[in-house]
């Protein structure tokens, strides 16, 4: 994929995430960006799985590149949330080093791409769940701020990142 492509689905997730969200809480957003990475790693593992003619193939891979954009956007949110989130951060680099590994879109891979990721799944589950998580000491919510109101330009989001 190349980077003019690659920004056009970078400014759309980042573009649907604060419509969604707008300025909630780091956790929230990281919660709603791991729920479309989930979607975006099932599909490419379930192309994978049909049949090795419709198998998405190399990072030249569209459906793989809205992965990596996505694992880039999390990154940048993960960074916002307590230090206290080890474990969640633990699982998000070894996803990030399963996601960058020589060879990951090929044959044979995918299923270590989900596994990984059902690793970050389980870790933001149990990071969500302490009741200190969402505070880190400042009171914040973690429920999601209603969208944003400013005016938003660029249209509809690409068609890799529609469910």
């Amino acid at each position: 994929m190349d980077a003019r492509r690659r920004g056009e689905l970078d400014a759309s997730l980042r573009s649907r995430l604060d419509a969604q969200l707008g300025d909630a809480h780091p956790l929230a957003r990281v919660t709603w960006i791991c729920e479309q990475l989930e979607n975006y790693v099932e599909r490419w593992v379930g192309f994978g799985a049909l049949s090795p003619s419709t198998a998405p193939t190399g990072r030249g891979d569209e459906l793989f590149g809205v992965i990596q954009v996505g694992a880039a956007l999390f990154s940048d949110e993960l960074r916002r949330l307590s230090t206290d989130a080890a474990e969640l951060h633990e699982a998000w680099q070894r996803f990030a080093r399963t996601l960058s590994r020589p060879g990951m879109p090929d044959s044979g891979t995918a299923e270590e791409l989900k596994m990984a990721f059902a690793d970050v799944k389980a870790a933001l589950a149990a990071f969500a769940a302490d009741p200190v998580a969402g505070e880190e000491g400042s009171g914040a919510s973690i429920a999601p701020s209603p969208p944003s109101t400013r005016s938003r330009t660029g249209g509809s989001p690409p068609s890799a990142l529609n469910p």
